[in-house]
């Protein structure tokens, strides 16, 4: 197996409302390829609820995250965080394995847990790891 199977896709950048694609100094739109490409697909496949994309006939793409908002950010929140963690990651055919999924908290924020997860793709010998924050409040 060789990086190829990471693929290549658009690049994305992360704006208040959502995401926007980008575009180089020349005016392309900028691609994303490998293990950037991966972790940027593992990122908006946790963003994504589960079922959000049932009309497009991905109805298991997506994650259960969404189902923590409003839980109390104890022991229990962040061990389903991490479940439903790894239950997501684990669908994208180019993860081969999970090597870690950690949950922890952020000093002077309760409400807000980040999840660690380091990944090993089809094709790499290297690790690929990815923070995700996460927030257990409705943020307006």
């Amino acid at each position: 197996m060789s990086k190829e199977e990471l693929r290549r896709d658009l690049k994305l950048v992360e704006l208040d409302l959502g995401y926007d694609l980008t575009s180089s100094p020349r005016g392309d739109l900028e691609i994303i390829g490998e293990e950037y490409n991966l972790a940027q697909a593992i990122i908006l496949r946790l963003r994504t609820m589960e079922g959000e994309l049932s009309e497009l006939g991905l109805s298991s793409y997506g994650s259960r995250l969404h189902e923590l908002i409003g839980e109390v950010n104890n022991e229990n929140t962040r061990q389903l965080a991490r479940n439903y963690a790894y239950e997501c990651v684990s669908q994208d055919a180019r993860v081969r394995r999970i090597a870690d999924i950690a949950v922890e908290t952020v000093k002077g924020e309760p409400n807000r847990i980040d999840i660690f997860i380091t990944v090993e793709p089809v094709g790499s010998v290297e690790l690929v790891e990815i923070m995700y924050p996460f927030s257990l409040e409705v943020e307006v």
